[in-house]
């Protein structure tokens, strides 16, 4: 039995709006990647007809339905060499004439094995997917599931799936090189949910995109990319995936980071926000404005001193209006809450953070000028709310960085209307520190302090990379998040909520 997989990623350069020549060209480098031993193929997102389209009247001459002979032509070939292979295409519904933006999944005897239509399908012409698909297909080796391009960019569309058993993520994808990083997505999706992630890009030059640039990757669950640096032959990227006893070793790994979720939490996810107008008046939220925003970091090693975290405080320049600082987790010690509320009312100072111990792990703490200390536990289960306040400019909510470890939550305090989420930690491996670097995806500003380093960042504007500071070593950063950034939460409403808010995962393999 081999101990490997072999797949392909088929990055090829597409001509726009030739289906013919795609075809060709296409079907040749995926008989070339069967030939070299791949059993599992992915080709790009809308490999037969390119990408940009501005009406139905452009896509409607290059839709394919699911029975015709271009798309026929790929399920004989994962047929012939007993392959599975994925394929992105603009697809024709014969009963509605409805056009979606699909990926297939092929297997070894030619059929269907699984469907994904985009649920952030392009609006000038297609339709969006459904929010819950038969998308994830079981193989010798484990579950196999299907997303398209920016649908891992919202968490929670890969989290549905690894939820749903899938090992493995097949990405057609038609990500530009330019503004956000797309690897960065790619490898905290993998990481996050304990799954291998292979994202299949493109080259070529589109109605509107150079993507001459652009990557593709395989992510297995440790954030490590498995693509050789050159493709085994143009436009054919190779990879192995080590196996034990021919099985995905991703199983228990996914299993490990779902294992301490808190469904309960997370109600708010289901949330509608993309018709309100006004943010503020629906939520009451307080009015928009800077809140200066101090992370205390300290060394890595043992647990940090207070003294120096505070000593550290007392350099930063002071000024007018609210002010925050986040520290990392810190045991509970005699007099430590004395100590705190002390050199809150001193320094007129917020300071939140992780206090453990005394029965109490991961309870978030906010020490306010004037004002008692308040302590939030976060229970499994129940309809409790996440921990938030109003602070200044901002509606913030709390975290144990730990519990921020799932996207879920972050989302679920973003659509109560938090415009920062400021969360503890103790020490944090670098997978994990990845993972918390993407909680600004979810429309809320987030504020890290752990054990080693500090990370304040901003949601990105439209399609680039936003603001980024970021400590990993001793010393603080500082930043004046401007609340107004966050009061616009455009989300992706279309998700598997039944899936997400399970009180027990299903689809283990």
């Amino acid at each position: 039995m081999s101990e490997s997989l072999k797949l392909a990623l088929i990055h090829c350069p597409l001509v726009h709006g030739n289906i013919q020549d795609n075809q060709t060209a296409l079907y040749e480098l995926n008989q070339r990647a069967a030939r070299l031993g791949a059993k599992i193929i992915v080709n790009t997102e809308m490999g037969l007809s390119g990408y940009s389209f501005d009406s139905r009247a452009e896509i409607a001459p290059l839709a394919r339905a699911l029975d015709d002979e271009a798309v026929q032509t790929f399920a004989g070939l994962a047929r012939e060499h007993e392959a599975y292979l994925a394929l992105g295409l603009a697809e024709r519904e014969p009963d509605n004439g409805v056009y979606y933006n699909s990926a297939l999944l092929f297997g070894p005897d030619g059929e269907l094995k699984a469907r994904r239509r985009k649920v952030t399908a392009e609006c000038k012409w297609a339709c969006p997917g459904e929010a819950r698909q038969d998308d994830v297909a079981q193989t010798p080796w484990g579950k196999v599931g299907l997303l398209i391009c920016s649908e891992t960019y919202f968490s929670l569309i890969p989290r549905a799936l690894a939820l749903k058993g899938a090992d493995l993520l097949l990405v057609p994808a038609n990500w530009p090189p330019s503004g956000i990083d797309p690897r960065q997505v790619w490898r905290g999706r993998a990481l996050e949910n304990g799954i291998y992630l292979a994202a299949c890009n493109r080259g070529g030059k589109d109605k509107r995109m150079d993507m001459a640039e652009a990557r593709s990757s395989l992510f297995d669950p440790q954030g490590q990319d498995l693509l050789a640096a050159q493709p085994a032959e143009p436009g054919i990227f190779l990879a192995e995936i080590p196996l034990r006893q021919g099985r995905f070793m991703s199983p228990q790994i996914r299993e490990s980071r779902l294992a301490d979720r808190k469904p309960g939490l997370y109600h708010y996810i289901y949330s509608r926000l993309n018709r309100i107008a006004d943010l503020k008046g629906f939520m009451e939220l307080p009015g928009p404005d800077l809140l200066e925003v101090v992370v205390a970091g300290s060394p890595s090693g043992g647990p940090p001193s207070l003294d120096n975290l505070l000593a550290g405080l007392d350099k930063l320049p002071t000024g007018g209006g609210e002010r925050l600082a986040v520290l990392p987790a810190l045991e509970h010690s005699p007099g430590l809450g004395q100590k705190l509320s002390a050199y809150a009312d001193e320094k007129k100072l917020h300071l939140a953070l992780s206090l453990e111990g005394e029965g109490s792990p991961g309870q978030m703490s906010l020490f306010s000028p004037g004002a008692e200390p308040r302590h939030w536990n976060l229970p499994a289960n129940g309809v409790d709310e996440p921990p938030m306040i109003d602070l200044g400019p901002a509606r913030m909510g709390l975290a144990p960085a730990r519990d921020l470890l799932h996207p879920e939550l972050a989302l679920a305090m973003a659509k109560r209307g938090c415009d920062l989420v400021a969360a503890s930690g103790g020490g944090l491996s670098e997978r994990e520190q990845a993972v918390l670097g993407l909680r600004s995806l979810e429309r809320a500003s987030l504020a890290l302090a752990f054990i080693g380093g500090g990370l304040i960042c901003q949601p990105p504007e439209g399609h680039q990379a936003g603001a980024l500071l970021e400590i990993q070593g001793p010393g603080n950063c500082r930043l004046a998040v401007n609340t107004a950034l966050t009061r616009q939460k455009g989300y992706e409403e279309c998700l598997d909520y039944q899936t997400l808010l399970a009180l027990h995962a299903g689809g283990a393999s």
